[in-house]
């Protein structure tokens, strides 16, 4: 009787949390959650920073997601839904474990790369940002939509407002890559502001097409959004979101709506037809191509757990042609498949990949189905979660936007009616406790080796500079910016001792980042430097070793043949060193040092003859 009764309160308790005026309001902090997501992510950048884009976002995400499931939790309405789409998540979110698990470099398959962050972390935060979303709209049926769209509203009008200071070149941002006049905002990339826009952007036309006070504002981010879109000159974004469009005008029963769906891509094309990139598209299909071809290969001969998260840069550099590095060049370090289910096939195997596929294509579906609905924010959901997933798929995760758009996807998933099962295993929560926090700490590692970057570029003295990347070294061995900002330093110290500490570094560094041409060219250079200042052969004679083995697994590495060149040249192996300038100069023709060595060579014959 006493477990009855037991029983008993706790089924008015779940009614009572289940209905009433309480269950449509978002408290304060969940608030603060949905803010530091659909707001933080895309505006927050980190001034401080050499290149503060990347962390500061993750961490506003991560913060943002534990603020939800905390409050979640405390109201005991944490759910997973029920169904093939979670069977499939599972699944491959255990084989990307497993995969990990026997990386070769396994902290990089598991926290990410400095710059890229999308290791095992990376999708067990989004899968979280999923369930979060998910039971978000479960406790607070329609008002959490009607929060994201507000807020998807602010978010577009703040990437707007920087947009227009970009536009007029008024200097604001911290950053290291230029894209050449696109636009790019505070998302840092013009590929990830069409991404996000795309994602958040029919939230924008939803309170445009409201009769409250969010009308204007909306109209306004609609206006922003496009000239963003445009300006951004992403040709993956501005496709999908025409097929969008398409999918819009198709599935919505009133032919205004229809209309209004294909005027939007009559504009969009007509806009876009001004931007110089489409006159580009064969040469960059080609391009992207050639990655693809690339990804396929991996994927062909490491089918069942494939090379591991975030090691497509070793792949790449070992697999990539010879025709595609001559016309292409190498993409410097190219470490993603662009496509977002081949990037996920190299990293953990084609179960995993076709596990995802599954997911992708639920979501998918129930995107298209909301599309259809007469509610509209619910349509705008579907709409954006559409778009973004087909974007991906000509693209490659980003942990930040891939956050929110994960949380957008389960709040679509739970409007939809998708059963659920409610979290009741503590196991299940310490687990996503584990996760968000990892993702925190793991983030401000990350900004605070950014931090020291930026010390390390304007510091006075070369020993000052040193001092900064060795504490980042030391923070975060097993990554491989620190070694490869020392080399682009000490190729040009003067103290001997100083090359000498960062050699013994970098070379360290090298055996936590296997295969990573970046820091072994790193290790080159700091070594021909040595020989530079002592006129001692061993340091050549170790860089030419070093070079070898590069060069043995990557045979298609014009700049381990060009540093390997120089390296018989201060051995006085001149035949060698031409030899390797001459494979240089055929695998990068448009790079003219190696010719002017070549020259000099000549020169030193003529004069000897």
């Amino acid at each position: 009787m006493r477990q009855g009764s037991k029983a008993m309160a706790r089924g008015r308790a779940t009614a009572r949390r289940s209905s009433g005026s309480h269950r449509d309001k978002l408290n304060a902090v969940e608030v603060a959650g949905l803010g530091l997501l659909l707001v933080g992510v895309p505006i927050i950048f980190d001034p401080f920073g050499r290149s503060g884009y990347l962390a500061v976002k993750v961490l506003a995400a991560s913060a943002g997601v534990a603020l939800l499931g905390a409050s979640l939790a405390w109201a005991r309405g944490l759910a997973v839904p029920w169904g093939r789409i979670a069977v499939a998540a599972s699944g491959s979110l255990v084989l990307v474990a497993v995969s990990t698990a026997v990386s070769p470099a396994f902290e990089r398959s598991f926290l990410g790369a400095p710059q890229r962050m999308t290791g095992l972390l990376m999708w067990l935060l989004v899968a979280v940002a999923f369930v979060v979303g998910f039971s978000l709209r479960r406790v607070r049926a329609e008002t959490v939509e009607t929060a994201i769209m507000r807020m998807g509203v602010v978010a577009v009008l703040g990437l707007g407002v920087f947009a227009l200071l970009e536009i007029a070149s008024v200097g604001w941002g911290t950053g290291v890559v230029e894209f050449e006049g696109r636009l790019r905002s505070t998302l840092a990339n013009p590929s990830v502001l069409a991404s996000f826009v795309v994602l958040v952007g029919p939230l924008c036309v939803a309170a445009a097409l409201s009769t409250g006070q969010w009308r204007w504002p909306g109209l306004v981010a609609c206006g922003f959004g496009g000239v963003m879109l445009v300006g951004s000159e992403s040709r993956g974004a501005i496709a999908a979101f025409a097929i969008t469009a398409v999918v819009f005008a198709v599935v919505r029963a009133s032919r205004r709506q229809r209309l209004w769906g294909l005027a939007a891509v009559g504009v969009l094309a007509a806009a876009t037809a001004v931007v110089g990139r489409w006159g580009e598209i064969g040469f960059g299909l080609r391009g992207r191509v050639a990655i693809w071809e690339v990804a396929v290969d991996t994927i062909a001969d490491k089918p069942l757990l494939g090379a591991g998260p975030e090691m497509f840069l070793v792949e790449y550099s070992e697999r990539v042609g010879i025709e595609t590095v001559r016309e292409f060049g190498r993409y410097g370090t190219n470490d993603r498949a662009h496509s977002g289910l081949l990037d996920f096939g190299v990293s953990s195997g084609v179960p995993a990949a076709l596990l995802y596929l599954a997911v992708l294509v639920g979501v998918g579906v129930l995107a298209v189905k909301a599309m259809a609905s007469s509610q509209t924010v619910v349509a705008a959901l579907g709409a954006g979660v559409l778009g973004y997933g087909l974007q991906q798929q000509v693209f490659f995760p980003h942990p930040a936007t891939d956050a929110v758009f994960w949380l957008l996807a389960g709040v679509l998933v739970a409007a939809m009616g998708v059963r659920a099962r409610p979290v009741r295993s503590l196991l299940i929560a310490a687990a996503a406790v584990c996760v968000v926090v990892g993702s925190i700490v793991n983030s401000w590692s990350l900004i605070r080796n950014d931090h020291d970057f930026e010390r390390a570029s304007t510091a006075q003295t070369y020993a000052a500079a040193y001092g900064h990347l060795s504490d980042a070294a030391d923070r975060r061995s097993f990554d491989d910016e620190p070694y490869i900002l020392m080399g682009a330093l000490l190729q040009n110290a003067e103290n001997l001792g100083l090359v000498a500490q960062g050699e013994a570094r970098i070379h360290r560094g090298e055996s936590l980042n296997p295969g990573n041409e970046a820091v072994s060219l790193a290790l080159a250079e700091v070594r021909l430097q040595g020989f530079r200042l002592s006129d001692d052969p061993s340091w050549a004679q170790r860089a030419r070793i070093g070079l070898d083995e590069l060069i043995e697994t990557q045979p298609t590495n014009g700049t381990a043949y060009l540093k390997r060149g120089v390296a018989h040249y201060y051995l006085d192996d001149l035949a060698a060193a031409e030899t390797d300038w001459h494979q240089t100069a055929w695998l990068l023709p448009e790079d003219p040092t190696p010719l002017e060595n070549l020259e000099v060579l000549r020169d030193q014959r003529a004069s000897a003859g």
